[in-house]
């Protein structure tokens, strides 16, 4: 029964699959036209990447016209959009402390498309891939597998680091738009990378072809961190110029009020708080600091959950203290 039970889901997963790919791509490019060498070639890969049909699934939570790619296809103009989105939510935790849980959106094509590379060299390996792919022995196999047994035909012995797979969903502080993951490896010198975009539905599964780039992986891995751990972190209104600093991801002081509250409080976050030399319990010094610091005051969350400065019109953005 379990069987017949897989069999029609699917069954019913591929009809839909190929149902959904009869929807129209906005700003898909002519790659007939486009040169297989250059900048051009990169932006046009990664549309092709972003609006690949990589399957929906009965069981997945996509819906109609939900998950990425098939957003992507609305997409007229991929390089007229910002680089990074703000979206916030505002809540208030069981003792009555107002916060604000504020999403970072680093946009993966203009993230990649500023570290991918195509030049001669790529463009060669990537003719060798494709003779390779489709050669009797690894037509019929997986990409991964084909993947890996090609780096290793091209291994010239000389690899600096071993190649390995990366999947950034695994990356804590991950703030690209879209999950990517990539296959690294070394050849004559340079690093080069296997790169498949997941377009949505479950995290196993989903992932457009691979493309081959010219890349370093630490580029790969780093371009959506933004250090949001590392301390001091701000958001700040580019009109007016007013700053909060956030404390415990997503808590805001406004920048001026905690300044004046910090000389006076000597730890936030250690486990033994204390207040002015005096040993008190955590929850009365947070008690405190909410005496003294009003938590993302002047914030407001207006269209698409875009904060904002009160009175301002252009969204916050964000940075270092």
């Amino acid at each position: 029964m379990t069987g017949m039970v897989d069999l029609l889901v699917r069954m019913s997963d591929s009809l839909e699959t190929i149902k959904t790919d009869n929807q129209p791509i906005n700003g898909q490019c002519d790659k007939k036209e486009v040169p297989d060498i250059g900048q051009e070639r990169v932006s046009c890969d990664l549309i092709e990447m972003l609006t690949e049909n990589s399957g929906i699934s009965m069981c997945d939570s996509g819906g109609a016209y939900g998950r990425h790619w098939q957003r992507n296809r609305l997409i007229k103009d991929w390089d007229d959009r910002p680089s990074v989105t703000l979206s916030a939510m505002e809540y208030t935790n069981h003792a009555g402390y107002k916060s604000f849980d504020i999403d970072i959106r680093i946009d993966l094509y203009q993230a990649l498309n500023e570290l991918l590379k195509i030049d001669e060299d790529t463009f060669k390996l990537r003719e060798r891939f494709n003779n390779f792919a489709h050669s009797d022995e690894e037509k019929n196999n997986y990409w991964h597998e084909t993947i890996e047994n090609f780096v290793n035909e091209i291994n010239d012995k000389t690899f600096y680091e071993e190649p390995f797979w990366h999947n950034t969903y695994e990356d804590e502080n991950n703030e690209l738009s879209q999950i990517i993951q990539f296959f690294s490896f070394e050849y004559e010198g340079d690093y080069y990378a296997f790169i498949e975009i997941h377009g949505g539905a479950d995290i196993r599964g989903g992932y457009s072809d691979p493309y081959l780039f010219k890349v370093h992986y630490e580029d790969l891995i780093l371009c959506g961190n933004v250090g949001r751990d590392d301390g001091d972190f701000i958001f700040k209104c580019p009109e007016c110029g007013v700053q909060w600093i956030e404390k415990d991801y997503g808590t805001l002081y406004l920048e001026k009020e905690y300044d004046e509250a910090k000389s006076k409080i000597k730890s936030f976050e250690s486990e033994q708080l204390t207040l002015e030399g005096e040993h008190i319990n955590q929850g009365d010094v947070v008690s405190e600091i909410h005496k003294r610091v009003q938590v993302a005051k002047d914030i407001e969350i207006k269209e698409n959950d875009t904060p904002y400065h009160k009175g301002c019109k252009e969204p916050l953005i964000y940075g270092y203290y």
